[in-house]
């Protein structure tokens, strides 16, 4: 990406001053670099930057006058790197745009009702489950619970467009909406990862998720129950989208749960 001469200049002029003495000190002068798409052309895609490969790096470029033994200016040609690393602070800003687009219409409200609903990565959407009556079940020990969410087929046939995540996550509902952990994370076979199986003559994306253990503190009344959150998973890194089935009658959210009752 070329860069504006002006930019150049500024950054020469701070050769042998007090913004370059360290690396802490032209942080301080330099705030940095962003870099946004150009949205004013037609179509629409994602870009990937690796800033710690070998090849991420600002390059300055910059000539030197030097006179030589018959007293004619002589120019020689330099360049210097300012490297990218994995110390270096980096971070992505999202901004999504629904309006006309079939997310826009569950806002007001979602006709489809709670049959369907969507998952988003970058700053896009999550899913809240809420999964009811799970105190009636009494003084239980839950051996094994596994909740198994289904991909419905894209009516608008964008899949290869955009596809399904690769892994989701579930997420404990905090008590003010927030994102907050989930004790089965920290198991081997918590999963969350893409299955594809066959669906009334479909091949769609399935994942399920182990958390007998979080179930299990709902149950004892030891977390207060405000349900969990629906993610793609790394959301912030990867451009992917999935659309599910929550009460819907083919396709519908499922909880598996195998349970003992204790006297």
């Amino acid at each position: 990406i070329r860069m504006h001469d002006s930019f150049g200049f500024r950054l020469l002029e701070q050769s042998g001053t007090a913004n370059f003495a360290n690396n802490d000190a032209f942080l301080n002068f330099f705030k940095g670099l962003r870099i946004v798409a150009d949205t004013t052309g037609g179509g629409a895609g994602i870009m990937y930057v690796d800033l710690e490969g070998n090849f991420s790096k600002l390059t300055l470029y910059y000539s030197s006058i030097s006179v030589n033994n018959q007293g004619i200016p002589v120019a020689s040609h330099h360049s210097f790197d300012f490297f990218m690393t994995s110390s270096s602070v980096s971070f992505n800003q999202y901004k999504h745009q629904h309006s006309g687009s079939i997310l826009e219409a569950i806002q007001d409200p979602n006709p489809d009702g709670d049959n369907i609903v969507y998952v988003q990565s970058m700053a896009g959407l999550k899913t809240r489950v809420q999964i009811p009556h799970l105190k009636s079940l009494g003084n239980i020990a839950i051996n094994k619970a596994s909740l198994v969410i289904t991909e419905v087929p894209d009516s608008n046939n964008q899949s290869t467009a955009l596809t399904t995540p690769a892994q989701m996550l579930t997420l404990r509902v905090g008590a003010n909406g927030e994102n907050d952990f989930l004790l089965d994370q920290t198991e081997s076979n918590y999963g969350g990862f893409k299955t594809i199986v066959n669906k009334n003559g479909e091949l769609v994306s399935q994942y399920s998720f182990n958390i007998a253990r979080h179930l299990q503190l709902v149950v004892n009344g030891d977390i207060e129950d405000f349900g969990m959150y629906l993610l793609t998973f790394p959301s912030s890194e990867i451009a992917d989208r999935l659309i599910l089935g929550g009460n819907h009658p083919d396709y519908g959210l499922r909880l598996n749960l195998t349970y003992q009752k204790i006297n």
